[in-house]
């Protein structure tokens, strides 16, 4: 069955790019792949004369509206913000036709995560016969179609995020600080993943991740220009301020979406960035009074994904796919019936892992793509998932009669960084 829906899946992508429709259905439709259009034009703009003004609204704005061969003349303009680490992929894409760029970031996008999500459950205890089931629901839920409709980047990050969780997993520092550098291109993904390499004291990690971050700085200063990399974080702190960015906290299935539909939205915001540093709190907490073993390190890392899904102050459906970081992780070994064999807050949390894919398409075809209830109904599962993996993890810490910290050199599967 997971081979079949593993395939089903990659059959569907291939079929939206072979379709005679596309460029009706999909470039000249302004309500699909907006994002992508905008990190396309980045690119574009990182190799013209304007380069070291790519980050501001006008430039862009101008840029956008040339960009008519598909299709943004006519669509309202969105700003371009991330920091210039994104560049050294967009760059790339923009040099090819802008079908074809898209068909490559999303297929792409798709597989590295499958391949990273194969990849981090070959590394964790107790090997999943879940592993293909969940890797197709996942990749095949309404969060991924979101991400692929709006060309968004949430397949990239939970392949940074498995990459990055098996570096901890092995004590491998290059791959944590590869893979943690990358995750920076979204400021606020980098400073919440940072907090347990924090935590656990891997300075060495920290440091490689400093030095991959500036080569990656210094790469996009010498194809773009210094001006370019140094003006971001000003430049887009003044956009921020202007409001030539817009966050749709509305359509965020966090606790700060879930706010705004009960709060005047400034009130909202500041209690969201408010349960941001409690969340980022609570994480540092847990990665460092909690023991590191086979039972509590796969908890650890799903409560984690979760806190941040839920107490982050800029998540959005798309993002619900770093769930199946928590899933791979943690869904039981033997397979279906197994999975469905415990009790309490263990059985719970298979049960709603499980249900999370179909929960979702059905929540879609009762409340539409853009209807409050699909976002705030995922925030409350969310919120429940959290609480199961919290019992969880807890229970997990309190059955390691002996804990079996890790040290340099030592991992989980016995293999060495």
């Amino acid at each position: 069955v997971g081979i079949a829906g593993f395939t089903a899946c990659l059959i569907f992508l291939s079929s939206v790019w072979s379709s005679a429709d596309f460029e009706k259905t999909m470039v000249r439709d302004p309500g699909t792949i907006m994002d992508f259009r905008v990190d396309y034009v980045s690119g574009l703009i990182a190799v013209s004369p304007d380069r070291a003004r790519l980050y501001e609204p006008e430039v862009q704005e101008l840029w956008f509206r040339k960009s008519a061969a598909f299709g943004c003349d006519s669509l309202p303009v969105s700003y371009f913000p991330y920091t210039p680490l994104f560049l050294l992929i967009t760059i790339p894409l923009s040099q090819l036709p802008f079908n074809s760029a898209f068909a490559i970031w999303s297929i792409g996008g798709w597989l590295s995560a499958a391949a990273a999500l194969f990849a981090l459950r070959q590394t964790t205890p107790g090997r999943s016969g879940l592993a293909l089931p969940v890797m197709a629901a996942a990749l095949s839920s309404i969060p991924a179609a979101r991400c692929l409709v709006l060309g968004q980047m949430s397949f990239l990050y939970v392949g940074l995020l498995c990459g990055y969780f098996r570096g901890i997993i092995q004590k491998n520092n290059w791959l944590i600080a590869s893979m943690l550098a990358l995750t920076a291109i979204k400021p606020q993904v980098f400073v919440f993943f940072v907090i347990p390499i924090f935590a656990l004291q891997r300075w060495r990690a920290l440091i490689l991740t400093a030095l991959l971050g500036l080569t990656a700085a210094g790469t996009v200063a010498l194809i773009t220009t210094p001006e370019t990399v140094l003006s971001y974080p000003s430049a887009f702190l003044s956009v921020l301020l202007k409001g030539h960015t817009s966050a749709n906290p509305q359509e965020m299935v966090c606790l700060r979406g879930f706010l705004t539909g009960l709060l005047p939205a400034a009130i909202a915001s500041a209690l969201a960035w408010f349960l941001a540093l409690a969340g980022m709190i609570a994480t540092f907490l847990l990665w460092r009074t909690s023991p590191l073993n086979e039972k509590t390190l796969p908890w650890l890392i799903c409560a984690t994904v979760l806190l941040y899904v839920v107490s982050g102050p800029h998540v959005h459906l798309y993002d619900c796919l770093l769930l199946s970081i928590a899933a791979i992780t943690t869904l039981s070994g033997g397979g279906l019936a197994q999975a469905l064999n415990p009790r309490g807050a263990l059985r719970s949390w298979c049960i709603m892992l499980l249900l999370y894919p179909f929960a979702g398409w059905a929540l879609f075809l009762y409340a539409g793509d853009d209807g409050p209830t699909l976002f705030r109904a995922h925030t409350l599962i969310n919120m429940a998932l959290l609480f199961c993996a919290m019992v969880r993890l807890r229970a997990a810490i309190n059955s390691a009669n002996v804990p079996v910290q890790l040290t340099d050199g030592d991992s989980l599967n016995g293999q060495e960084a």
